[in-house]
């Protein structure tokens, strides 16, 4: 009787569809699993620039130019915060309020 060495072709095929099913199920939990981690340490890192955030403001009564504004790469290397710092122009009224008959009119 002749021995057998090694695996038939059937066999590694069948291991290789096992191995290709068990993956196909994995990489998502695993990917899941990724980005779970990385909204944890974007909530936690947000909450600290948001203290400064509110000091800068308690400070100089204005967001713009503040420093946790600035593009921040230190922090991680997970994700960025982007801010721009955002032109307000004066509110203008156009519009004239008109009082008669105890109602109020607006003309433009």
């Amino acid at each position: 009787m002749k021995l057998q060495r090694g695996f038939t072709l059937i066999e590694l095929m069948i291991v290789v569809a096992i191995i290709a099913i068990l993956s196909t199920i994995a990489y998502p939990a695993y990917t899941d699993y990724i980005t779970r981690g990385k909204i944890t340490e974007a909530t936690s890192a947000l909450a600290s620039k948001r203290i400064l955030m509110e000091q800068f403001f308690q400070d100089n009564r204005t967001y713009a130019s503040a420093p946790a504004c600035n593009s921040d790469t230190a922090t991680s290397s997970n994700f960025t915060f982007p801010a721009q710092a955002h032109q307000t122009q004066p509110a203008t009224h156009s519009r004239r309020l008109q009082k008669r008959d105890d109602r109020v009119y607006v003309y433009n």
